[in-house]
């Protein structure tokens, strides 16, 4: 598996910024709580 950094956004406003700011290399996962423990 590769390194990955975890965000949790907590409006749109920071989401679109997150997105903004990696540069094409980031990557949107809506809902995979069985995926990811936090």
């Amino acid at each position: 598996m590769s390194g990955f950094q975890f965000e949790a956004p907590t409006s749109v406003d920071e989401a679109v910024g997150l997105l903004g700011n990696a540069a094409g290399n980031a990557r949107v996962l809506a809902g995979g709580t069985d995926l990811l423990v936090q």
